[in-house]
């Protein structure tokens, strides 16, 4: 601990002392750290860590997760009766129009590499056939595999970086499948407003609504 306060206060001296700037990039290049040596430590620590061994982990968690519960009595959760009966409908040029014209540019991009720029710009000639697209998923009830296909991406979260535990993987699916997400969530939206199956401690699902107006209800009504 004293020679890491004594080598700061000695650098600290070093960069407030008048230099060229030849000396002043010299100390500069003894503070931070060597990138070569980074580079060779970055390497050393995913030598066992590719593509194969990402994908084997990531797809047997569920499986494993799934494991640790078999057997166990899962919690009874007090669900209300619900008369109607939920029905995806099909969705206008309109409504993916908007989708279309509304998407963030800095969404990423799929594998089928159509960007936001691309699909907002193409919006006039693209509407009708992702349109019919999106309404034969809802007829037929099928998504194509190529919305399925994920660009993943494996993002380390802390420790010791040569261990599959400690990356999260990131999947973005092609943008033209957002329109499906959406057109599926505005719906069922609709639906759980309208027959109000959720009850209060459940409120989180809404929109607006969240875990600190959770409390807040609890405090008032307490």
């Amino acid at each position: 601990m004293k020679v890491r306060k004594e080598k700061a206060s000695y650098y600290s001296k070093q960069l407030c002392d008048k230099q060229n700037s030849r000396e002043l990039w010299k100390t500069l290049n003894a503070i931070l750290p060597n990138k070569k040596q980074h580079a060779a430590t970055n390497a050393l620590a995913f030598e066992n860590l590719t593509a194969t061994s990402f994908n084997e982990f990531f797809t047997s968690v569920a499986e494993k997760l799934c494991g640790n519960y078999k057997g166990k009595p899962m919690p009874k959760l007090w669900t209300p009766r619900v008369t109607e009966n939920f029905v995806l409908q099909k969705v206008s040029t309109s409504f993916v129009w908007k989708q279309l014209t509304n998407v963030k540019l800095t969404k990423a991009t799929g594998l089928d590499s159509l960007t936001a720029r691309l699909l907002r710009d193409a919006a006039p000639v693209v509407t009708k056939p992702i349109t019919y697209l999106v309404n034969l998923t809802i007829s037929t009830g099928v998504i194509p595999s190529e919305w399925k296909d994920a660009r993943a991406t494996s993002i380390f979260k802390s420790g010791e970086r040569n261990d599959e535990n400690n990356y999260q993987p990131i999947s973005v699916l092609p943008l033209v499948s957002k329109v499906m997400e959406r057109a599926v969530q505005v719906q069922f939206l609709a639906f759980l407003t309208f027959c109000q199956p959720i009850r209060f401690s459940q409120e989180t699902l809404h929109r607006n609504c969240n875990s600190l107006s959770h409390r807040l209800y609890f405090r008032s009504h307490g």
